[in-house]
């Protein structure tokens, strides 16, 4: 029944019982949040709101996942839950990363793993990592950490080397902001999942440094890069979803 409040130096920013920044959710307490803070003094906290479903992942600019919800990094899916002691991070341009164990995605070997921004950058039993398939992320604690400018994620998982499940430490690259925009959404694919494309490194030419990345596509099979001068979305081309 007490007032718990977050602050931001000398600043209240957010007091239990009271409206939180998303329009019709109210604070509940703030027993044991996890929480994170920018250069620029934006937060992100996973804590609780008054209405069911209670858990949310909430920053200073409003909602940025729900429980029971969908979010555009699993549009097919809902958010079961966000760690018992997963950590949550928000980089200096604004992404936001979190834990996630997705519900409806028929598997407990396929269901968790990490978001950033609007993308979901590791799932267990789908994501590869030095040609193994991750089977198992951490959500504890110290189970991951994202740099603070948002351009790398370190984290701890399990991968399947040809049978023999091994522990291990990865290193993630992710797109810098500003390298590229995204102009049309593919259908979701076999993983339930609609595959996405970022580019990370530089887009000046003259600095020879740009990688293009595709996640959330199927394992084991064959992929393929188009570039033109020009932007194109054709829907259903050839019967296989949308080329873009």
């Amino acid at each position: 029944a007490g007032s718990g409040i977050l602050a931001v130096d000398d600043q209240v920013v957010a007091t239990s019982n009271l409206p939180s920044p998303a329009p019709g959710l109210d604070w509940r307490s703030f027993a044991g949040p996890e929480l994170d803070l920018n250069d620029s003094g934006e937060w992100i906290a996973r804590a609780q709101v008054t209405s069911f479903p209670r858990d949310v992942v909430m920053a200073s600019n409003g909602l940025v996942a729900r429980q029971s919800s969908s979010h555009p990094a699993f549009p097919a899916f809902t958010a079961g839950d966000f760690g018992f002691n997963a950590p949550v991070f928000i980089a200096n341009d604004g992404r936001e990363m979190f834990y996630v164990d997705m519900s409806g995605t028929g598997s407990t070997a396929d269901d968790e793993g990490y978001v950033v921004g609007d993308t979901l950058v590791v799932r267990e039993g789908v994501t590869q990592a030095g040609g193994n398939t991750i089977v198992a992320v951490s959500d504890g604690r110290a189970g991951y950490r994202m740099s603070r400018n948002g351009n790398h994620l370190i984290f701890e998982a399990d991968v399947d080397d040809g049978g023999v499940i091994r522990e291990g430490a990865f290193l993630l690259s992710l797109a810098a902001p500003g390298v590229g925009t995204n102009y049309c959404t593919a259908v979701p694919n076999s993983t339930g999942l609609p595959a996405s494309i970022a580019a990370t490194g530089s887009d000046v030419f003259a600095d020879n440094d740009l990688s293009v990345v595709a996640t959330s596509l199927p394992l084991s099979t064959f992929g393929i890069f188009v570039v033109s001068q020009t932007q194109g979305n054709v829907p259903m081309a050839g019967g296989e979803g949308t080329l873009c």
